[in-house]
């Protein structure tokens, strides 16, 4: 546990993106002894003007939480960041970090699409993006991203979720989770059997881009993150997700079969990421073979 002027943080979540880290906070704020933040991705360690208001700003998204509650909060965008891992050490250098890693080429492609759906990419497909977009690329190097974590860490601070084994058996993964955080492992959240913030493509997915363009600006705004996080915990966000995803019937989205990225393009990233996944196995002490393969096809679908 560490503690801050009178904010208490026993852990954080640091990444990566499209990991399955919404399905993690919701695993997380469902258990009764876990305090979360009032909304997941707080733009804070990695955010320089957030970060200069201080403690009193980033105190207010914990007000909720009780007395001997386990609090944190998970932002997937921290890995990238290397003045979050400093930040985060510098005022609670005894917190322990959750990290939730995936098949890298996978994790590429879901967050081309994700952030297509959203409005912020406009390629006319996955190689264009590949072309344009080098440090979008370098996101899933993970080991890389680790170092300034890792100087500043012990390892035994570090909790490794990967995709392939929450999606074979979610309740051990779970488990596992509330173990490391020493709350009780035996509670069962509803969102251990649930796919959760799969990226998808509706036949309303035009109106995604404005929406979520105007959502990003009011998080600009003063005040203005402290709003979205209200309205991310109601269920407003809820319904406006569905209604804007709302398939109209077909085949399952790409990244749910595994598909979507082409052989080629597969092998020249599986290359690109090879030297790092070999870091990350001998850090892990497992063997990662799968992402090093030519092709993949995930199992049981996806847990972004």
């Amino acid at each position: 546990m560490s503690r801050k002027a009178g904010l208490r943080l026993d852990f954080v979540g640091i990444g990566a993106p499209r990991c399955a880290s919404t399905w993690v906070f919701r695993c997380l704020e469902a258990h009764p002894q876990v305090c979360t933040s009032r909304a997941k991705e707080i733009p804070f360690f990695n955010d320089s003007g957030n970060y200069a208001r201080g403690l009193e700003w980033y105190r207010w998204f914990f007000e909720h939480c009780r007395q001997g509650q386990v609090c944190g909060e998970f932002n997937p965008n921290y890995l990238a960041d290397p003045a979050a891992a400093a930040r985060i050490h510098d005022l609670f250098p005894q917190v322990r970090l959750l990290v939730t890693l995936r098949d890298p080429v996978a994790a590429l492609h879901s967050l081309y699409r994700f952030r297509s759906y959203r409005g912020r990419y406009r390629y006319p497909d996955f190689g264009a993006f590949l072309e344009a977009e080098p440090d979008a690329v370098s996101l899933f190097r993970y080991h890389e991203r680790l170092g300034p974590f890792l100087e500043r860490f012990p390892r035994e601070r570090f909790h490794f979720m990967l995709q392939e084994d929450i999606l074979g058996d979610p309740r051990r993964a779970v488990r596992e989770l509330y173990a490391f955080l020493g709350v009780d492992p035996a509670v069962e959240p509803p969102a251990a059997g649930q796919r959760i913030n799969v990226a998808r493509r509706g036949p309303r997915a035009w109106l995604a881009r404005p929406v979520y363009a105007g959502v990003g600006l009011l998080e600009r705004l003063p005040g203005g993150p402290a709003v979205v996080s209200r309205l991310k915990r109601s269920p407003l966000q809820g319904l406006a997700e569905r209604w804007l995803s709302a398939s109209a019937g077909g085949p399952a989205p790409a990244e749910a079969t595994g598909g979507g990225v082409g052989g080629v393009e597969r092998a020249r990233l599986v290359e690109h990421y090879r030297d790092d996944i070999e870091s990350l196995e001998a850090l892990l002490g497992r063997d990662l073979g799968a992402w090093k393969a030519p092709s993949q096809t995930l199992k049981g679908g996806s847990v972004p």
